[in-house]
């Protein structure tokens, strides 16, 4: 969300006067840790940043499962 977008909003809701609503209102795209403060002024229920997990390395797991073991086990459990 642009700072220009921003100050638009309090324009247009100079007394917070979305959260009086019923509505719920959520402001995303380019939200950043420097802009978040001025955007929830705004009023707005909700705020999405993408920027909390576009740095995020990645990391890949997987489970692998011996079935024939699990298998057993359960038999001899009663579980299976």
């Amino acid at each position: 969300m642009s700072l220009y977008l921003v100050r638009h909003l309090n324009l247009a809701f100079p007394d917070n006067r979305c959260r009086n609503r019923s509505s719920r209102q959520k402001a995303s795209g380019n939200v950043t840790l420097e802009t978040v403060h001025k955007i929830g002024q705004t009023g707005v229920t909700y705020i999405s940043s993408g920027s909390l997990t576009h740095s995020v390395k990645a990391l890949d797991i997987f489970l692998k499962i011996d079935t024939e073991l699990a298998l057993k086990v359960g038999r001899r459990t009663g579980r299976a």
